[in-house]
């Protein structure tokens, strides 16, 4: 969504998307500033910042279309946001619920965030009974609306997922890797070949219909099982 909303104003431009991912990094600068400036004082956060500037990692990314600079700057912004709702004694719910929005979007960027709505929730029910007062009933209910808006976001997510490629995880990425990494080193390993060969001779790596022939025409779903059936397997075959 990002970089199609970069190419709808700008064409199809990979500089403009370059320039887009560097103002994002210096939008996660701001806001590593002040969250340091929050949890101690102006010169630990002129300190945080001037570490971050000086991360050649996040310097790289954000000339490369990659997912870490967004992921990184909505996360750090949840946090924040998160932040600034841990000494107050009412939610705030319209900072609560833009930080359960950003924490729904971080994980359309990398499903990794899919459970960091966890400890947050824990986090503000803490907060409400601890220092709030509140009773149970009225954490119960406050958490159940917080809780609406990313169910429904990556709930949908899940059931997009499964209707198309037959399952609800939100990233089927890890059965690719379960056979054409972790597989694939078991074939080298099992036939003394190289790595390479095993991934892309044996098992098929970018041309897998063409070492198996019967699985032209096959849906993505379809392809997605299969590769997660033979990865198994292969574990299974040798442990």
């Amino acid at each position: 969504m990002f970089i199609a909303s970069i190419f709808f104003f700008c064409g199809e431009t990979y500089p403009a998307l370059i320039i887009a991912q560097i103002l994002v990094s210096l939008g996660t600068l701001f806001v590593t500033y002040l969250l340091a400036a929050k949890l101690w004082n102006h010169q630990s956060a002129i300190i945080a910042a001037v570490f971050l500037l000086s991360d050649l990692a996040s310097f790289i990314n954000s000339q490369q279309v990659l997912t870490d600079t967004l992921f990184t700057f909505v996360l750090s912004l949840a946090v924040l946001i998160g932040l600034s709702l841990v000494n107050a004694p009412e939610p705030g719910m319209f900072r609560a619920l833009s930080a359960i929005f950003l924490l729904a979007f971080a994980a359309f960027i990398r499903p990794i965030a899919n459970y960091l709505i966890f400890p947050l929730m824990l986090t503000f029910m803490t907060i409400w009974r601890t220092y709030g007062g509140w009773q149970w009933k009225k954490i119960a209910a406050t958490t159940i609306i917080l809780f609406t808006p990313w169910g429904i976001l990556i709930g949908g997510w899940q059931l997009r997922n499964y209707l198309i490629v037959g399952e609800t995880m939100s990233s089927t990425k890890q059965w690719e890797h379960l056979l054409f990494y972790i597989g694939a080193h078991i074939v080298a390993q099992r036939d003394g070949i190289p790595f390479e060969e095993a991934r892309n001779q044996k098992l098929g790596y970018g041309r897998y219909s063409e070492v198996h022939p019967e699985t032209v025409g096959w849906s993505r779903a379809k392809l997605i099982q299969q590769w997660k059936h033979e990865g198994l397997d292969l574990i299974r075959q040798h442990p």
